[in-house]
């Protein structure tokens, strides 16, 4: 057997039935055998993408995902995609090509430097005797979650040599169906139950690691028994959607009343949540609260902002080993949120107060965001998958488009880039073919990567693409008027994204005005792979968020964040 068929075995045995590829003299090798076996191998136009299409893949089926790019200009081109999937951890699988030796060669890249420099393992295979070894140990760090992971295999001499010696593989998902996770310390348990019995506005924070730990039952049976409200992170939201207690997302994407709450609090138990700058708003959670973080990690206890107290565990255990310590304390609930206002305060915390958008063009002809996007919330199949590139456009999509539950939410801006929605959305269109996958991209970043329109015509990837075009870098543009300078050099002209999806062989519509979206009605209606959806939105709308916007910030500031009295202060 020859090394790279070992490599396809390898991949065979770890159960992964799709692999992305940008080929070169290498990695043609490896796609090539994982097709003579059955591997579906989706192949890229350009390396950056194919990481981000292994990413949303990774995302959506929570499986690891394999891609393979070259070595040196093609690696490096996979930076701000393995940036991106480092941040949140996804389990991807980075096969490039050992770098040339010679010293000054075109192509020369130190490819370990470049994987750890963007949070990756690096792991390189050390000969045709270690194969099965070093394959068995990339796999065990990808399923471990310490992903993303780059595998250095050999160069094409290396790739056709014969194993030396008889071929076994121990697939690391037979040690890893489940990692164990954490159990949570008596001595924190006990410590933290006594601050929630002591607290009177209690606050839980659910985020993405109580979404992948399934803590959604017992953080409400929690709440319950404390009386504490309920919210989520932005990659939490609608995991208590219709729970009475539900003040929806708090910090950069939360509404007014959620930020007033969160002040008023004196415990903030956050589950699953980094507390970073979008959780914060940019500023401290609740100034006059007691914060306590749950992470299995304990490096991320306490890495961004402040707490007060840790549980280093699984959220469902710890949150389930709260229930049980405050149930043998025979504690009655002791919050004291209750108050005839309350409902009302929730209702209005949990949506925004978005009234009636206007409906009028601008001087340009062109229509706000929020009144397309409110008629596409009303065309799209509600079994869907929705997937965001970054940039000003989703502030209005999280008011307006929802989402079935927190797992159909792919928020791709974790390193803050632009341009990874549509690589993202295509792997996540193909790990999940049952559900309607919608992209949400902005002119800018949609731009970057629109060679992959040919990919998703060939591979036949059914997602549908909203391009909300208002021809403009927009929030840099505001920045700029901000500070009382012209914005020009953030502005560009018009594309006609409908023709330019239409010459890849894509069905595309372009909305100018509300009736046009009887086009879109039908154009999602007759779907047969993927479509385009070209939004020509005006930029001069002004999202609720920047009402207290301070120039030169890329979080706008939530309203109503201010400093409470100590009449706030629970009795004890």
């Amino acid at each position: 057997m020859k090394v790279v068929d070992a490599i396809a075995e390898a991949i065979i045995a770890e159960r992964l039935d799709m692999a992305f590829c940008v080929p070169d003299e290498v990695t043609i090798h490896i796609g090539q055998a994982l097709r003579e076996r059955g591997v579906r191998v989706v192949r890229g136009r350009h390396e950056q993408n194919v990481v981000a299409m292994a990413d949303g893949y990774a995302r959506a089926t929570g499986m690891p995902a394999v891609c393979a790019v070259g070595h040196g200009p093609a690696l490096a081109q996979t930076g701000t995609g393995m940036m991106t999937a480092a941040r949140r951890r996804s389990p991807v699988l980075v096969l490039v090509p050992q770098g040339e030796e010679t010293r000054g060669a075109v192509k020369e890249l130190d490819a370990r430097r470049l994987a750890e420099g963007v949070g990756a393992r690096y792991v390189c295979m050390r000969g045709a005797s270690w194969v099965a070894e070093d394959l068995h140990e990339a796999f065990r760090l990808v399923r471990l979650r310490q992903g993303p992971v780059v595998l250095a295999v050999p160069q094409v001499s290396g790739i056709e040599a014969e194993l030396r010696g008889p071929w076994r593989y121990e697939p690391a998902i037979d040690l890893l169906l489940r990692p164990a996770a954490p159990d949570p310390q008596c001595d924190a348990i006990d410590e933290v139950a006594g601050l929630l019995a002591w607290a009177r506005r209690t606050v839980i924070v659910a985020g993405r690691g109580a979404v992948l730990s399934g803590a959604r039952e017992e953080i409400v049976e929690l709440a319950e028994r404390t009386g504490a409200l309920l919210a989520t992170s932005l990659q939490g939201r609608e995991l208590f959607r219709g729970h009475p207690r539900n003040i929806g997302m708090i910090g950069a994407y939360g509404t007014e009343t959620a930020v007033e709450l969160l002040t008023e609090a004196d415990c903030i138990l956050a589950v699953g949540v980094a507390l970073n700058a979008y959780q914060t708003g940019g500023g401290t959670l609740a100034a006059n609260a007691r914060v306590i973080q749950i992470d299995s990690d304990p490096s991320r206890i306490g890495e961004i902002a402040r707490v007060d107290g840790a549980i280093v565990a699984d959220a469902r255990l710890a949150v389930r080993a709260l229930n049980r310590a405050l149930e043998q304390a025979e504690l009655p609930p002791s919050g004291v949120w209750a108050s005839d206002a309350l409902p009302d305060r929730v209702a209005s915390a949990s949506r925004p107060a978005l009234g009636s958008p206007p409906a009028e063009p601008d001087a340009s002809g062109r229509l706000p965001m929020t009144p397309i996007l409110r008629g596409l919330e009303t065309i799209l199949p509600p079994e869907r998958m929705v997937i965001v590139d970054a940039g000003d456009f989703v502030l209005y999509t999280i008011d307006e488009i929802s989402v079935p539950d927190p797992g159909s939410w792919v928020w791709t801006a974790d390193f803050g880039s632009i341009g990874l929605g549509l690589g993202v959305g295509l792997g996540t269109a193909l790990a999940r073919p049952d559900r309607h996958c919608v992209l949400f991209a902005g002119d800018g970043g949609f731009m970057m990567n629109v060679q992959e329109l040919e990919t998703a015509v060939r591979e036949r990837i059914p997602l549908t693409m909203v391009v909300l075009d208002d021809c403009a870098y927009r929030p840099e543009v505001r920045f700029m008027e901000a500070l009382g300078k012209p914005g020009d050099v953030g502005l560009f002209d018009e594309v006609d994204f409908a023709a330019v999806a239409r010459a890849f062989g894509i069905p595309a519509v372009t909305v100018r005005t509300l009736e046009d979206l009887d086009a879109v009605a039908d154009l999602l209606a007759g779907r047969d792979g993927p479509v385009l959806i070209d939004a020509k939105v005006s930029g001069l709308e002004t999202h609720r968020s920047f009402a207290s916007y301070e120039p030169g910030t890329l979080i706008p500031a939530a309203k109503g964040r201010r400093a409470v009295g100590a009449d706030l202060s629970p009795a004890r």
